[in-house]
């Protein structure tokens, strides 16, 4: 590594940013694998990552104090140290605008008057429903409703009750999409989460709370292939984790 503590940090920074894009994307890179290579990969990506930490912030200073450079050899661990410690505390800050951003004005004293994204448009439910334009001047109404199957449970660690429920939009044609949302309890009111697409048609069935934060959607769908107008018949099950930063659900690893 370099003798400039700056430096130092910031690669240090960006190494943990590729690790943590990695993980959260991790279902998509590599799939569900759930076999003996998986535990391999997590505790070999440890070993790595603290080998490299270690030659990050330590390799220079324990160089130079052995060399008998004392007062450089202090002065630059702790000036990497302080520099990465400016920059979590930056990465805080910025988790606190975010959670922020979801404020108070955009909340309602009803998750059915609250505020959605769906397919990023912001959506507000006025008793459960809105309609909205489906393009700037467009003849064409989207509407958005709420469905039901509802579940309640503390999705935010923050110990109060938040609530799960499905959404459908149809916009004119004869699509009836359905979207699982989330709305959270703060202390002035319901705060709308970004819906997570479930499909078009399909036939919801229950709406469950899993283990630890996972919630379990089940729903019928069609087998691939088969036309819109049979009637879906494939059980399937969908295991969704909320993330109260961005506000939207993720698959379950």
């Amino acid at each position: 590594m370099t003798k400039n503590p700056y430096i130092n940090a910031l690669c240090a920074a960006v190494y943990i940013a590729v690790v943590a894009t990695i993980m959260q994307n991790g279902k998509a890179l590599f799939g569900t694998e759930d076999g003996f290579l998986v535990p391999v990969a997590m505790l070999s990506l440890l070993v790595l990552s603290a080998a490299l930490m270690a030659y990050i912030f330590f390799y220079h200073p324990v160089r130079s104090y052995l060399d008998g450079q004392k007062k450089e050899a202090t002065d630059l661990f702790f000036k990497t140290l302080g520099t990465f410690a400016v920059i979590t505390i930056l990465v805080f800050i910025s988790l606190f605008l975010l959670r922020s951003s979801h404020n108070p004005a955009a909340a309602a004293t009803d998750y059915k008057n609250a505020e959605y994204v769906i397919e990023g448009t912001h959506v507000k439910l006025v008793d459960g429903a809105a309609e909205t334009e489906s393009a700037p001047d467009s003849a064409i109404k989207v509407t958005t409703r709420y469905f039901g199957n509802e579940v309640r449970s503390d999705l935010d660690g923050d110990g109060s009750e938040d609530v799960t429920f499905l959404l459908t939009q149809q916009s004119g044609g004869s699509g009836t999409f359905y979207y699982v949302v989330a709305a959270l309890h703060t202390d002035h009111g319901y705060v709308g989460s970004e819906g997570f697409l479930l499909g078009d048609r399909i036939a919801p069935q229950t709406t469950e709370k899993g283990q630890g934060k996972v919630i379990v959607v089940n729903y019928a769908d069609r087998a691939p292939g088969e036309p819109f107008t049979t009637q879906p018949s494939v059980a399937k099950s969908l295991r969704l984790v909320f993330e109260p930063v961005s506000m939207k659900f993720t698959k379950a690893l």
